[in-house]
């Protein structure tokens, strides 16, 4: 599964060097993001996030609520963090970024505001921190942790390679980077709420 993953991913770089329209590299980025998030490559997913969103000429409501997964990415990558340092930066990533978005004014019709506002409600909240610092504290005290984490590191690295023997194409420069710093596979998942907030 994470073989084919990692090539739809590869397929999708190759589509967006192919385009150059802002509204089409957008879409392009949009799938590269979903893409990135299932993976759980989140370093590289912000990135793309924090692309689509500073794309100017694309459709104001897709980098409205790109603006927002920025956030929603920090929250689950802090659900997937290996230590408590790590959960609460991420955390603060999070509520900073969902403050940005609530107060950038955006049409309500979008719902990206309410969503902002529910995922501050969340990271707030005491009773789902609790749970969220529990099971990080039992990732930071598995001995067994540090090996798997290597042991998925050398297995995503496989795939690099034989992707770029397939002439698929390697990895970014960023994503290198997060290679080195990549985060335990936690089990959130990211949606975008049309719930409203009473």
């Amino acid at each position: 599964h994470r073989l084919e993953l990692q090539q739809a991913i590869a397929r999708t770089k190759t589509d967006l060097a192919r385009v150059s329209s802002p509204e089409a590299r957008s879409k392009i980025l949009e799938e590269l993001c979903k893409k990135l998030i299932q993976a759980e490559e989140y370093e590289e997913a912000v990135a793309v996030a924090r692309e689509v969103y500073y794309c100017e000429g694309a459709d104001p409501e897709r980098r409205a609520v790109h603006h927002f997964l920025i956030a929603q990415i920090y929250a689950t990558r802090m659900e997937a963090s290996p230590n408590i340092q790590l959960m609460e930066e991420n955390r603060q990533l999070a509520i900073r970024t969902a403050r940005e978005v609530v107060a950038q004014g955006y049409p309500k019709k979008w719902l990206v505001r309410e969503s902002a506002a529910q995922l501050i409600q969340s990271l707030t909240d005491p009773k789902r921190l609790r749970e969220v610092r529990g099971w990080v504290e039992k990732r930071q005290n598995d001995p067994s942790f540090q090996n798997k984490l290597r042991v998925a590191q050398i297995q995503s690295a496989q795939i690099d390679r034989a992707l770029t023997q397939k002439g698929m194409g390697s990895r970014t420069a960023l994503e290198s980077q997060s290679q080195a710093k990549t985060m335990s596979r936690g089990t959130a998942s990211v949606s975008y709420s049309r719930a409203t907030i009473p």
